[in-house]
């Protein structure tokens, strides 16, 4: 044998065929990389991966141009390694699967040998199983072609040979499911050719913990290795005859030989399984002998322990007998000397030192205060009209509140980002990248979109990562738009739910999955409800030539999505379209008439990307329903959907489209109307702009007025993001309650007070008299309606001027006065009320909208918040009848203040109380 320097490095074709092997493929390409050879191309055939699979590996070789990626239908393994075969330029020839390894020196070494021996037809390794099991792979030898003809003796994965065999041969035969290597081996070697086995393991096969390896599904399909097996000995029968091995004497000796190999591999695991539990047993009784050791020298430790606890206690009785004595003596002699002045003087220092250390503390938080308020004087000012409002005791709480809330805001905030953001997207999800960007420009925010990490690294600017599971490095700070769906767990690894911890904030389209999410302890902060919308009109252009009847774009190799395929194509020309993106995949759909959304997943969310990227271009779309329909009852009129696997109605309705022209048109114009409607997307992705203060209030309400569209005067306030809440609040809701998406800011009660003041603009904007607004944690009790109509009626008749009636207070002070109101009525008496601190339920007049929505939301102190603001603000005038209308849900998490709402129910009870006790003496004067 020479040696490497002697003989020259002619190419070497390394192919790897690739179906749905995200989870080992980096790996293999890595032992690939690892080879001390110098002179390899790799090229990887992806045979009709799923669309998630194939975008993990087109994701994952970005970052390696040197990698030949090429792609086909799901057509076996024998047909991805001819594609490769026939796009390779090598010498020689070493095909690879997707999960297994080669370990460094394994190319030069076989190299060497095929080049020193021209005789040598193949050259193999010694290997190893691991992964799920680790041993020796005890292959057969090979002696000469009776011996291959009993059985495969080669790895199928990794054996290497020259590339001109291979093409003489016309490579593997695409009609067989198995056995497809072996037979290539006996034509190989069937002229004559030696085959040699390097005495070293240069190769790993993996053995996966699912039992979907080559060898354990072959094990487990045995009736489809027995037709090919039969098809292998027909190919080859004079060649099995003239060694004298007819079909059944061969089918009898693999048959003994695969018996032979079930019982070896029984009686290997059944010898593991007894070696594991006598080590178990052995590492017990070692561990309990331990354990014995242990507890003698601890028992013999703790005697020697009590021993001297004993002595000490001894001593102790004796000291504390003594010190008595003394203490009694002292007291005595204390008493004679009280009156001194020494002592007189020195209980007022200890209070001085104690106040000196409380007011350098406030002193402290009184300094943030100024540098939240911009001065001196407007500090001091907030300072001593909170004093007298509500005392000193109002004034130090108002502080500290101020610098928890400072605190939470610097946690969450991401307000250095009016510098700009980066989006950094795949090319699967450029649509929604572009549906960010277009929004971030209508507020002058600049953005750059990306695809891929720069060389130079990522810059400190803030990204919005679009599927961050996509991509091998994240930047320094970002924002994760969390695309996966929740009804499929594959994904949602540890390593993608410390991608998401490690966000600022995530956004998901879809409120299914944000309940899956929080269910997995991502924070409330940290989610944000983000559906997707439309961009602008992609195509303004709505009669033109189709050259097809339906296109469908995405991953067609899932069987679900090729039997509807199949189906469609027998009554129609179908266009499928798959790994294109942007403009090319736009003109492609441009030319079909229209395009149909076919889950991947049989209760799959509905994709709302796919569709709206459609109905973008002005595409009529036919599609499935989503297992989360409830949440799109924005396109019922728009998307024609059909029952989920309902093949036969979807082809009813591609007819009934293609077969009337004129309800086609209208479809279209009506699709062109919807693209003028308020966005979803704008409003809730301007919600978010507005919570980290990146916008102000104006301008939200500019930009988003228009997407609310209430139905009647009576709302409720709840926040999409919070899921059990809303869910909870559908279930009582059986009076029509219109719901209103809460707003929200990193301080959670400037949320709130940005939601009233939203709602109070709306109403004075729809010209209504007066509007009922709730929480979501509102408990209606059996007379509420009763009750509730009779009120709204009374105070919708009266002529006495009133501004809210409060149907619950939460925290009646004793300060609050209650007087007889001068409204009537003979089933209620109303009083008025000077103070009014609860937001749960309220009636709102007219005369008071402005005043609502005047509060300030950047006075960021903790006395500002809305309910406080409405209690200590002028003029108000507030109307209220006892019992309380409404109650308040004790078994809900606050949203406001993250804790549970039991810390309301006594504070609700004593103001129960105390309300009627103050009645009773307004009665009784």
């Amino acid at each position: 044998m020479l040696p490497m320097n002697a003989i020259r490095h002619p190419l070497v074709s390394v192919m790897i065929p690739y179906y749905n092997c995200e989870q080992y493929i980096a790996e293999t390409i890595a032992s690939v990389e690892a080879q001390h050879y110098p002179n390899i191309e790799i090229i990887i055939v992806n045979d009709g991966s799923s669309e998630e699979s194939a975008a993990f590996l087109a994701g994952l070789l970005e970052s390696k141009p040197a990698i030949r990626l090429a792609a086909q239908n799901n057509r076996g393994v024998a047909a991805a390694r001819n594609h490769a075969a026939r796009l390779a330029k090598g010498e020689y020839f070493l095909f690879l699967d997707a999960d297994d390894q080669i370990l460094p020196g394994y190319i030069q070494k076989s190299v060497e040998i095929l080049e020193s021996n021209p005789d040598y037809k193949l050259v193999y390794p010694q290997a190893e199983f691991f992964d799920a099991k680790e041993d020796l792979w005890q292959l057969p030898p090979y002696e000469g072609i009776k011996s291959l003809l009993t059985g495969n003796c080669f790895p199928s994965s990794v054996s290497m040979h020259r590339s001109a065999d291979f093409k003489t041969l016309g490579g593997f035969d695409e009609t067989l499911t198995t056995h497809e290597d072996w037979d290539f081996w006996i034509r190989l070697l069937s002229g004559g050719g030696k085959v040699y086995q390097i005495p070293e393991v240069l190769f790993r096969y993996r053995k996966r913990r699912d039992g979907s390896s080559l060898i354990d599904s072959l094990e487990h399909n045995r009736k489809q290795k027995q037709e090919d097996l039969q098809r292998v000995y027909e190919k080859h029968s004079s060649l099995f005859l003239q060694h004298e091995l007819g079909y059944w004497n061969h089918l009898q000796t693999l048959a003994q030989n695969w018996q032979l190999a079930a019982d070896n591999k029984k009686l290997q695991e059944q010898s593991a399984a007894d070696q594991k539990h006598n080590r178990q047993l052995q590492a017990d009784l070692s561990q309990a002998l331990q354990q014995t050791d242990t507890l003698q020298q601890q028992s013999t430790d703790l005697r020697q322990q009590l021993d001297s606890l004993r002595q000490e206690k001894h001593k102790l009785e004796q000291t504390v007998a003594e010190l008595n004595k003394r203490i009694q003596h002292e007291v005595r002699n204390f008493a004679k000397y009280k009156g001194l002045l020494t002592v007189k003087t020195f209980k007022p220092l200890v209070k001085t030192e104690q106040a000196i250390s409380s007011a350098n503390r406030y002193r402290k938080l009184f300094r943030d205060l100024i540098k939240e308020k911009g001065s001196i004087g407007k500090a001091y000012q907030t300072c001593r009209h909170t004093y007298k409002a509500s005392g000193i005791r109002a004034v130090k709480s108002l502080l500290r509140q101020q610098n928890l809330d400072l605190q939470a805001v610097e946690a969450l905030s991401i307000d250095n980002a009016r510098d700009g953001f980066v989006i950094l997207a795949t090319k699967h999800t450029r649509y929604i990248a572009q549906l960010v960007g277009n929004a971030l420009k209508k507020v002058d925010i600049q953005s750059t979109i990306l695809f891929d990490m720069p060389k130079e690294g990522y810059s400190n600017k803030w990204h919005i990562v679009i599927c961050p599971q996509m991509f091998e490095t994240l930047p320094p700070h970002y924002l994760a738009f969390q695309m996966e769906q929740s009804v499929s767990s594959r994904w949602f690894t540890e390593a993608y739910f410390q991608r998401l911890h490690r966000a600022a904030h995530v956004f998901d389209y879809s409120i299914t999955n944000i309940a899956y999410l929080q269910e997995h302890r991502l924070p409330f902060k940290k989610l944000h409800y983000l559906p997707v919308g439309m961009l602008s009109p992609l195509s303004q252009n709505q009669s033109q030539d189709f050259e097809f009847d339906v296109a469908f774009y995405g991953d067609p190799s899932c069987e679900r999505r090729q039997l509807f395929l199949q189906k469609l194509s027998e009554k129609f020309s179908v266009k499928v379209i798959s790994e294109v993106f942007g403009d090319e995949l736009h003109d492609l759909l441009k030319k079909a008439k229209i395009v149909v959304n076919i889950h991947y997943y049989e209760n799959a969310l509905l994709e709302t990307t796919r569709i709206y990227e459609c109905l973008s271009l002005n595409k009529l779309v036919v599609s499935e329903q989503g297992s989360d329909q409830h949440e799109h009852s924005e396109l019922e009129n728009i998307v024609d959907f059909v029952e989920i696997d309902d093949i036969e109605a979807m082809i009813a309705r591609i007819g009934y489209w293609l077969n009337h022209a004129d309800q086609f048109d209208t479809r279209l114009q009506a699709i062109a109307d919807f693209q003028q409607q308020p966005d979803k997307f704008q409003f809730y992705f301007y919600r978010f702009l507005l919570s980290q203060d990146l916008i102000d209030f104006e301008t939200f309400y500019r930009l988003c007025s228009n997407y609310i569209k209430p139905q009647g005067d009576f709302w409720c306030l709840s926040l999409p993001e919070s899921i059990s809440r809303r869910q909870d609040f559908d279930r009582d809701n059986h009076y029509d309650i219109w719901v209103f998406p809460g707003l929200r800011h990193n301080i959670g009660w400037v949320g709130s007070g940005l939601s009233y003041k939203f709602m109070m603009r709306v109403a004075e904007d729809l010209g209504l008299p007066h509007v009922t607004i709730c929480e979501d944690d509102v408990l209606f009790n059996n007379t509420f309606e009763q009750r509730y109509t009779h009120i709204k009626q009374t105070l919708s008749a009266t002529n006495e001027p009133w501004d809210v009636y409060s149907g619950l207070i939460a925290d009646l002070s004793e300060k609050t006065d209650i007087s007889q109101s001068a409204i009537h009525s003979d089933k209620e008496n109303f009083y008025g009320i000077n103070r009014l601190v609860s937001m749960v339920f309220n009636i709102y007049n007219h005369s008071v909208y402005s005043k609502i929505y005047s509060w300030n939301e950047n006075d960021r102190l903790f006395h500002n918040t809305i309910d406080r603001y409405i209690e200590q603000h002028g003029g108000i005038q507030g109307v209220i009848t006892s019992p309380f209308l409404v109650g308040h849900k004790e078994d809900l998490f606050s949203t406001l203040w993250e804790k549970q709402n039991t810390i309301y129910k006594e504070m609700i009870a004593r103001s129960q109380n105390l309300l009627d006790k103050k009645i009773a003496e307004l009665n009784q004067d």
